[in-house]
């Protein structure tokens, strides 16, 4: 866990980047107020050289449009004071978190922060069958190798589907992949019904919550069982909402979903609150070994 003193030169650097990205918002704002104000007498000055105002009513108007605008880049400005950029905490303090797990445990996890759209993510979420693949966004991702040397990838992620008219999230929270071979194929899921096309599934138990799907000619494998126990253990966690796992025989996939995010909305940046960060990947990155075979 982090000390006081290795915390300080973050939480210095923290600051210093929150300060100029609220000063960013804050002149972004400005040169907006100053736009739409010279855009105004402009357009008023034009109007009244053609005689285009034949009221009062009209010139009031159009003042009333131009105060109606001036609302939006006012109040950026002043909620900018307040603002708190999540890019920092992904771009920044959580590949701290990560660097600083890797000196305490001998580790060597690769962190990466936000990513653009990439068709690769939307494959990940293909490959693994546990929901449909449709427009996936990357949070951040990181990369490593579990206790017995088994490549995974760990996402943050979302994925979401729209009709123009309105989107549906088939996803948003944690994706990992560990690359691994498995004795059979399965999804065990508290949550929904397998999406993979390939393959068609069927359900072959359903244990409270907890519905276990096999492909149609097989039956649960004694394997399997480890893997269901795990689901189990997971959904204890009441912060938890659900929780899907799948074989592909050479994959595991396992989507976690929370009620409330563990390193989402921090209000404040102290001691405490980035030493729950480390607890939180600490614990993922326990649950990545615990699926090894």
């Amino acid at each position: 866990m982090f000390t006081q003193e290795s915390f300080y030169t973050i939480e210095k650097t923290y600051h210093e980047m929150l300060d100029a990205s609220r000063f960013k918002m804050r002149r972004i704002s400005l040169w907006v107020i100053f736009g739409v104000i010279v855009s105004g007498v402009l357009i008023y000055n034009i109007l009244s050289m053609v005689n285009a105002f034949e009221s009062s009513n009209e010139v009031l108007g159009l003042v009333g449009f131009v105060g109606f605008v001036l609302v939006f880049p006012i109040v950026a400005f002043v909620m900018s004071y307040s603002y708190k950029s999540s890019k920092i905490y992904y771009n920044y303090i959580y590949k701290e978190v990560i660097e600083h797990i890797n000196q305490m445990e001998g580790t060597f996890y690769q962190y990466t922060g936000k990513k653009k759209y990439d068709k690769a993510h939307r494959e990940i979420i293909k490959e693994g069958g546990l929901y449909p693949a449709a427009s996936v966004s990357v949070d951040n991702q990181i990369f490593g190798y579990s206790s017995e040397q088994y490549p995974f990838n760990m996402y943050q992620l979302r994925d979401i589907s729209s009709n123009g008219q309105s989107s549906t999230i088939h996803f948003d929270g944690i994706y990992i992949v560990l690359k691994q071979p498995v004795a059979s194929m399965f999804q065990i899921r508290t949550n929904g019904r397998p999406h993979q096309k390939e393959v068609k599934y069927k359900k072959i138990d359903k244990i409270d919550k907890i519905s276990i799907y096999k492909p149609e000619d097989e039956q649960m494998a004694l394997t399997d069982q480890k893997y269901l126990d795990i689901v189990k253990k997971l959904m204890y966690d009441e912060n938890i909402r659900s929780v899907d796992i799948s074989s592909n025989l050479s994959e595991l996939h396992l989507g976690i979903q929370y009620k409330k995010y563990p390193n989402k909305k921090i209000k404040e940046l102290d001691l405490n609150a980035i030493n729950s960060i480390v607890k939180y990947y600490m614990d993922i990155f326990r649950i990545i070994d615990s699926l090894e075979s």
